[in-house]
């Protein structure tokens, strides 16, 4: 099914579940646009948290030095001149 523009949420909240019914692995609605997932997703997320630590522990501790870091070698690396797939192959 196609749409040329995206669906409002509560047309995406009704549709999914109706184009999710059949025996297939489903879909999801992501912004308004609704993805029919080809089987199972590649990405697990880990919901097991390190033993000993709250969920606001392991974002401080692990996640957002990470992305500081990230963020903070972005803003001081001159990307110009590195063609569009530099940024990407710097992360």
């Amino acid at each position: 099914m196609h749409f040329a523009r995206p669906l409002p949420q509560l047309a995406a909240d009704a549709m999914v579940p109706w184009l999710s019914s059949g025996t297939g692995p489903g879909s999801l609605a992501v912004n308004g646009y609704i993805y029919r997932r080809l089987g199972k997703s590649h990405f697990e997320p880990d919901l097991e948290l390190p033993e000993g630590h709250t969920l606001r522990e392991n974002w401080e501790e692990f996640y957002l030095p990470r992305i500081v870091k990230i963020c903070n070698r972005l803003k001081t690396t001159p990307l110009e001149g590195r063609g569009s797939a530099g940024p990407s192959r710097f992360i």
